[in-house]
């Protein structure tokens, strides 16, 4: 499998656990759903790790926002840490990604408009008017 499908299999399962992990709102059914979005998040990280260093990094990141989490029931001063340490995965996974998407946009071919500020700068509906 190529890099890409690696990271945008292990991506989509991010997705879903983040999606599962809301419903934490809904009495003892939502803890389920949240437990297993944050496992389901944690395989899909990992995955998409086999893509790029980058997602590992993330992975290893979230880990330690989990044992932070359980210590921050007895020190709450770290719920702050593990606030900052979320935007820290966030911030990885996104310049992987970009960098991934930069790196496949300049192996192929394209209509002139790949990997250039031209294309880069239009915003995501421009697309759908065209």
């Amino acid at each position: 499998m190529s890099n890409d499908t690696i990271a945008g299999s292990g991506l989509e399962k991010m997705f879903y656990g983040q999606i599962l992990s809301i419903l934490v709102i809904i009495p003892l059914v939502g803890w389920i759903a949240a437990i297993v979005g944050i496992v389901l998040f944690l395989v899909g990280l990992h995955e998409a790790a086999g893509a790029d260093e980058g997602y590992r990094t993330a992975f290893y990141v979230e880990i330690g926002i989990l044992v932070l989490s359980v210590l921050a029931v007895f020190i709450g001063v770290l719920n702050i840490v593990t606030s900052i340490l979320s935007l820290v995965v966030i911030y990885l996974v996104c310049t992987t990604t970009a960098g991934l998407s930069k790196a496949t946009w300049a192996r192929q071919p394209g209509d002139g408009l790949r990997g250039s500020s031209m294309g880069a700068a239009r915003p995501w509906w421009w697309s759908a008017l065209s």
